[in-house]
């Protein structure tokens, strides 16, 4: 997938915009496993099973994974039939985190990406600042969109090809 293509949803792309501000950041959903696993932090060790360990522990998410890879992309990685609020949830949650993450100048391969050991303190701060926002305001967030009328758990979101079963 080019890095500039995005699975997002067209009414959810407007939000992406919203809250991102800018596309300097990009954000690539459904990514396979074995691309996350390649682009992922050192602290994976490089195989599947550490880098799941690492997610869960970092993320606590058992259904989905969004990570800053190496290569300055949001990545969200999605088990296969999640329904729509956890999808939506997910997609949110990397909206965010590109939106911290250009915030924090990782945005075009900067040179905090080239200087492995900066470039991974950069993602764990931002990956729990993402967190934090998370805990502290989907719900309200969730709230806002059924009070403007959607469903969040009706959503129609584009049918996931990419995903990973774990």
């Amino acid at each position: 997938m080019a890095a500039q293509e995005t699975l997002l949803a067209p009414p959810l792309r407007r939000v992406a915009a919203l809250l991102t501000g800018s596309t300097a950041v990009p954000v690539a959903f459904a990514v396979p496993l074995a691309a996350a696993v390649r682009d992922a932090p050192a602290a994976c060790a490089g195989d599947a099973h550490s880098c799941l360990a690492h997610w869960r522990e970092q993320q606590g998410a058992e259904r989905y994974v969004v990570q800053l890879s190496s290569k300055g992309v949001v990545q969200v990685l999605l088990q296969p039939g999640l329904d729509p609020a956890v999808q939506l949830r997910a997609y949110v949650q990397a909206i965010v985190l590109a939106r911290l993450a250009a915030g924090a100048g990782s945005g075009g391969g900067g040179a905090a990406r080239r200087q492995g050991g900066a470039w991974e303190e950069l993602a764990g701060r931002c990956t729990a600042a993402c967190l934090a926002w998370m805990d502290g305001n989907y719900e309200r967030l969730v709230a806002a969109l059924e009070g403007g009328g959607w469903e969040p758990g009706q959503l129609y979101l584009p049918q996931v090809v990419w995903t990973a079963a774990w």
